[in-house]
């Protein structure tokens, strides 16, 4: 299928020199041979319409560039292919340290329910190489709202009206670079004439004189051969020229492109086609040391800005309001539907989870609970709720006698209570 959407004979065209053999010589004098696909304008004939094609020429284009679209970046590049899951910049943000793209996983899902909370990994040169770590990760909203605050600022109306002041300068930059390509052209056409008639002049008898000649008019005809190319990339690369129509809209565009990427009935695939259409790649540099998050957006065009995530900080020792939110999870637990990390931090005015969770581990130290995995988030010296010092990690000396008792209620032995289940007190 691929073969044939790249073949330019279903669009009725007649092709001749698509790819080119090169050849060279290695360091141990070994001959290496290898084949160049080029460019369209580079093919060496090209007829178009030159038989009923299935498709125009102008949608074989189109595909052509879907295609292209769809490969994997190089590097330095972003994009590629679209993929499923709530994270809108996947497959455009690059690590910053070791410049390879950032792979998205999503975490709170369930069982058979994937996750929608993604978070953007650097975890190749782990995969591939065997690193001890990974080279970086951060938390995928945080981006994404930086991100989404810069596109519809670029967006805005005025900003839109600069950039179509921009491309009027480009187009009238673009007409002036193109007369100097033009002369140029003039000039070489007329030295290869002249190097022509100089040729053709000479006496056949003095052939020293005629390689001579001969060998300036080859230099000359190569040097128009150039001029020529030159001449037809600059027409290539002429900057789009907007109609009257499409200024008009310019200055209405930002506040319709916001109103459109978060309406409803927009879908995440669309929202993500609106984001490449504007931004090429994101360059992500996360500095543990200082908590933060340099971002690097670079736009189609090449213009770039960046912006600074300040990451959560590390969890502080325990104050009135860590009280007042442990004090909460214990009295939800003991009436049976503990809160949730989230409901915590929401309660409380917090951010972080990682701080609720620590106030969930202070709740279960007091109850004489394990604490499991969330232990460590405990900072030395934190005060309980009796206003103690509790060291990190440790629920307490418990004697003996206690640990049997507590074992003895979790067989079921009589007179015994029922053993809490995780995330309920007593």
């Amino acid at each position: 299928m691929i073969q044939t959407l790249r073949n330019p004979a279903y669009a009725g065209a007649f092709v001749f020199g698509q790819t080119r053999t090169e050849k060279h010589l290695d360091a141990g004098g070994r001959l290496i041979t290898r084949t160049r696909a080029l460019p369209v304008h580079e093919w060496a004939v090209l007829i178009r319409d030159h038989h009923p094609g299935y498709i125009t020429w102008d949608q074989y284009e189109a595909n052509l560039k879907v295609l292209a679209g769809n490969r994997r970046p190089a590097a330095g590049q972003g994009g590629g292919a679209l993929r499923e899951g709530a994270a809108l910049l996947q497959g455009l943000i690059r690590c910053g340290k070791c410049s390879r793209v950032m792979r998205t996983r999503y975490s709170g899902g369930t069982p058979g329910r994937p996750g929608s909370c993604p978070r953007h990994e650097c975890v190749k040169a782990k995969l591939h190489f065997g690193t001890e770590r990974i080279c970086q990760s951060i938390g995928g909203r945080t981006v994404e709202k930086l991100v989404l605050d810069q596109l519809f600022q670029v967006l805005e109306p005025a900003s839109l009206a600069a950039t179509a002041k921009a491309m009027t300068e480009a187009e009238q930059q673009w007409r002036t670079n193109l007369a100097v390509f033009e002369t140029a052209v003039e000039r070489a056409r007329f030295d290869a004439d002249r190097a022509m008639r100089q040729y053709d002049a000479v006496e056949p008898e003095n052939r020293l004189v005629a390689r001579t000649l001969e060998r300036a008019l080859e230099d000359k005809l190569t040097t128009l051969r150039r001029a020529e190319h030159d001449l037809a990339a600059q027409k290539a690369r002429r900057p789009v020229a907007l109609t009257p129509d499409e200024l008009d809209w310019i200055t209405r565009a930002g506040a319709d492109v916001k109103a459109v990427f978060h309406a409803p009935t927009t879908t995440l695939r669309e929202r993500k086609q609106l984001i490449r259409a504007v931004i090429s790649e994101i360059v992500l540099t996360v500095e543990d040391t200082r908590r933060i998050a340099e971002v690097t957006i670079i736009w189609q065009g090449g213009a770039t800005s960046t912006g600074t995530i300040q990451r959560d900080l590390a969890v502080p020792e325990a104050g009135p309001v860590d009280d007042a939110a442990a004090a909460a999870y214990r009295l939800s637990a003991q009436a049976g539907n503990p809160l949730s990390e989230r409901k915590l931090a929401q309660m409380f005015g917090r951010t972080s989870r990682r701080w609720a969770r620590a106030r969930i581990a202070e709740a279960r130290i007091e109850g004489g609970l394990s604490t499991g995995p969330v232990m460590r988030l405990i900072p030395s010296g934190a005060r309980s709720l009796k206003g103690e010092v509790s060291p990190a990690g440790a629920a307490g000396p418990r004697s003996a006698s206690q640990r049997q008792g507590r074992q003895g209620e979790s067989r079921g032995v009589p007179g015994s209570r029922e053993e809490p289940r995780a995330g309920q007190l007593t």
